[in-house]
């Protein structure tokens, strides 16, 4: 694929997928549910003035002015863009209707006019964009008709040439359009017919769907595509967990406007607050701008701010002052909130607009939620807690308070990308994980499903639970190291939803019965699996197992909502070893030789991940793993800076430094690795690059190849590749087994979104689990696959499957070792420098290896 269509491609599809968020009213939580409140009805008003289209903007003293000038309406910011301030990039809308049609207009600021794009990209560069439609596009899927209305895009006049208008659904566009430069930037008039409107009502109560955007480019941002773009309050798009619920915002045609105390004033005036202020800063800077027409009436702001028990924690009325435009003056007011002795959690921020006589003429409100010293908190707890003494007498005990501890590095990351919703919910998680800790009792807090916690309170049976969306979570049953069991949970609106849910028809016939007193249904997936759902309220659960008494077990244990035993994992344990193929062991096994089970293939944000490479190592811990390999995408700054930090705060964990070497025909696994592997290297050459490291090199999910490579691995097997393993369970491995082609198989996540709830996992024989064992175990074909909810459970070599299997029905030794190496591991581990002191954001590798050099300067020191 062409790399620079490519680009451009992604650019335009990131501008259409937006994912930032508003934040809503929580009501008397301390932290936010994280739930989009609907976008506010945008008044659309009829233009008492004759309408004339000729880009002047003088007759819309009766329309809707939107300000949009603030760097937090940013919808795209990629590359080195910095917004330079509202003469940079900005822009005020305007929307009114008259007889003719709807009336829009923009007066855009911009010190620099670039496009050079032809109309297929022209939203590559300089432009504003309008969209104006009749029906929602929250629920439209890509293959429906288009819905009724004008999407266009709009490239100023720039020198000698003229302005340019690109409507994708139209050869020719019966628009109506003027453009006219101003001083520091440009003006846009246009007139949409009624008739490419689907011919709708013009009266007042017709609704509507409307958006204004601008892209900004320019000469300094070089190849850069789409460098920055800012929109419309983008929250009124925008919903959590990337769930928008459209890319407009509902209005409705009006008489007038109208201003009152109980106005909403969302769309007149922006208050531009950061929504998750960075936990490092000690002051909120607070920002009102007003809209050109509203700012002719307003005078004063009074600004209200409230915590979430409704106290009243500030109050300030603010003089607005004036800058001059082309196209009259704009009001401001500002003021910065001081932290000092602020408790962290949400606020309500509140700014009534006064006129001359004091008087309310509306109001604006933002959720915030401050964060700061929540951290520190939490470490505090941690650190009384004492992992290092726990671990002694309690290893199991000891890694659920790591748990804590990795979900405390999930809502720093989270917090330090000020994504609201992902905030608030970690930070009620951890919480609840706290609350459990100290007391022995689970909580729970309103729609949250934090009461599962409470199965895992016997640190014994090794229960964790993973809370991957507000409404999903993963109960995980381990023994040892080894994955028994995965319980999905799904919570719904309300009981009939779940209910309807739960008697979907299903492809296969299903026994209906109960399990605990509850209503059940169990089915085969597939040949040797059992599926098995339980509801439960609201809630279903699921489970899918090789064994039928595993699943059974597992369902009833988790709509028990009582703490899972030691008794119960053990019996699911026996029951899974029993579903293993028992085969004989025809060699000896060498004596110090061991079991450990591990991830070969983990991504952080220093490449497509979500979250840091300290919280990849700690999660792995707490998912009961022995051992985890760090694989960015051609990249190992993150890897190298993970292992280094663990050893500088003693987390004694195996920490594997690793590359995931990708190309455009394969993806390549190499690891340990010292240093980075060249992707662009020809094939043969970056695996003996790998080789020449001491790595292992595994081919990454073999059946998204592509080319040559694949058609000689795929015929030839890994031989002629000259790579040591195939990652997954091959779709022929019952074939190749048969017939002595199997290759050696690596089991592993590809985790990118911070959970580890796919259960597939390397099994290894090896003296230990540390780097250079466990490629020495890959490359002698000492690895193996387990994956619990797969019909074999355990994949590749013969002997390893007798190993594994004999090990789950002994099962003694997979815990002692499991407990063994938690003790070596957590007895002397430094958390809080551990957290504290590793990287937050991506570093560039420079960077890195400046960190990397003060790490070791800091051990010298220690050492003298």
């Amino acid at each position: 694929m062409n790399s620079q269509r490519h680009r451009r491609t992604l650019a335009a599809i990131s501008i259409l997928a937006l994912c930032l968020w508003s934040p809503a009213s929580a009501g008397q939580r301390r932290w936010p549910a994280g739930l989009a409140s609907a976008p506010p009805l945008i008044g659309v008003p009829k233009l008492t003035e004759p309408f004339v289209v000729d880009g002047q903007l003088d007759e819309w003293a009766s329309g809707l002015a939107t300000p949009c000038r603030a760097v937090s309406l940013s919808i795209y910011l990629q590359g080195d863009h910095e917004w330079l301030g509202p003469d940079d990039a900005s822009m005020e809308s305007f929307i009114a209707w008259n007889a003719d049609g709807i009336c829009v207009a923009v007066a855009a600021w911009d010190n620099e006019l670039v496009n050079d794009q032809p109309p297929q990209t022209l939203w590559n560069e300089d432009c504003v964009t309008a969209v104006v439609e009749t029906q929602s596009d929250a629920d439209r899927a890509p293959d429906d008709p288009p819905i009724p209305g004008v999407r266009f895009l709009i490239v100023p006049p720039r020198g000698d040439e003229p302005a340019r208008i690109f409507d994708p659904a139209r050869a020719k566009s019966p628009l109506t359009y003027k453009v006219k430069r101003h001083t520091g930037g440009y003006t846009v008039e246009a007139l949409i017919p009624w008739s490419m409107l689907d011919d709708i009502t013009p009266e007042p109560g017709t609704p509507l769907f409307v958006r204004f955007s601008m892209i900004d480019y320019d000469n300094r941002d070089g190849d850069q595509v789409v460098p920055y773009a800012l929109t419309w309050h983008p929250s009124w798009y925008q919903s959590p967990y990337r769930r928008p619920p459209g890319k407009t915002a509902p209005a409705v045609l009006v008489d007038a406007l109208v201003r009152s105390p109980e106005t909403d004033l969302e769309s007149e005036v922006l208050l531009d607050v950061d929504n998750c202020p960075p936990v490092e800063n000690p002051t909120v800077p607070i920002t009102i701008d007003l809209g050109l027409h509203i700012g002719r009436e307003a005078q004063a702001v009074e600004l209200l701010i409230d915590d979430w028990r409704s106290e009243r924690a500030v109050t300030q009325k603010l003089d607005l002052t004036s800058t001059d435009s082309a196209l009259g003056a704009k009001k401001s007011a500002a003021f910065t909130w001081s932290l000092d002795d602020v408790p962290y959690g949400q606020y309500t921020i509140t700014a009534r607009i006064l006129n001359a006589k004091g008087d309310s003429l509306g109001s604006v409100r933002r959720d915030v939620l401050i964060a700061r010293g929540f951290t520190a908190e939490v470490l505090g707890r941690i650190e009384k807690a004492n992992i290092g003494a726990i671990v002694k007498a309690q290893p199991f005990l000891a890694v659920d308070w790591l748990a804590a501890a990795a979900n405390l590095e999930r809502f720093r990351t989270v917090a330090a990308g000020r994504y609201v919703p992902a905030t608030g919910f970690q930070a009620r998680e951890l919480t609840a994980r706290l609350h459990l800790l100290e007391s022995g009792k689970p909580s729970a807090d309103g729609d949250d499903m934090f009461d599962l916690l409470a199965l895992t309170a016997d640190p014994e049976a090794q229960v964790t639970v993973d809370f991957w969306a507000q409404d999903q979570a993963q109960v995980t049953i381990c023994w040892g190291a080894a994955p028994i069991a995965a319980v999905g949970v799904q919570q719904v609106a309300d009981a009939e939803s779940a209910r309807n849910q739960f008697e979907a028809p299903l492809p296969v016939e299903a026994e209906l019965t109960t399990l605990g007193g509850k209503a059940a249904r169990i089915w085969q997936p597939s040949e040797g699996l059992t599926g098995v759902a339980v509801l439960t309220g609201r809630r279903i659960i699921r489970v899918t197992s090789p064994s039928a008494e595993v699943a059974r077990r597992a369902a009833a244990a988790v709509a028990a909502g009582v703490p899972i035993s030691l008794a119960q994992t053990d019996a699911m344990c026996a029951a899974l070893a029993k579903e293993i193929e028992d085969l004989p062991l025809e060699e000896p096994i060498p004596e110090g030789m061991k079991l450990f089970v591990g991830d070969t293939h983990t991504h952080t944000f220093f490449s497509d991940g979500s979250y840091s490479p300290i919280y990849v190592t700690l999660l792995s811990l707490a998912s009961s793993m022995d051992f985890v390999v760090l694989t960015d995408h051609n990249n190992v700054d993150g890897a190298r800076l993970a292992a280094a930090y663990c050893k500088r705060y003693e987390y004694n964990h195996n920490v594997i430094v690793g590359q995931e070497i990708t190309m455009s025909w394969a993806h390549l696994n190499g690891y340990p690795l010292g240093e980075l592997v060249d992707a662009e290297l020809p094939a043969y050459d970056l695996v003996r690059n790998a080789h020449a490291q001491g790595a292992v090199v595994q081919w990454n999910h073999p059946s998204e190849g592509s080319g040559k490579w694949a058609e000689l691995g795929f015929s030839q097997g890994l031989g002629p590749l000259g790579v040591e393993a195939w990652e997954h369970v091959p779709a022929a491995y019952e074939q190749w087994r048969k017939t002595g082609r199997l290759p050696v198989l690596v089991g592993s996540t590809d985790m990118h979104l911070g959970y580890f709830t796919d259960l597939e996992r390397s099994i290894i024989l090896a003296p230990s689990a540390g780097a250079v064992d466990v490629a020495e175990a890959v490359r002698r074909g000492n690895v193996c696959i387990i994956q619990p909810t797969r019909k074999n459970v355990v994949y590749g070599a013969p002997h390893m499957i007798h190993l594994a299997r004999a090990a789950l029905l002994e099962g003694n030794e997979f815990r002692s070792r499991r407990a063994d190496y938690l003790r070596s591991v957590l007895a002397n581990v430094d958390i809080t420098g551990l957290i504290t002191t590793s990287p937050q954001r991506r570093v560039t590798t420079e960077q890195a290896n400046e960190l990397l050099q003060a790490l070791k300067d800091e051990q010298q020191t220690e050492g003298e």
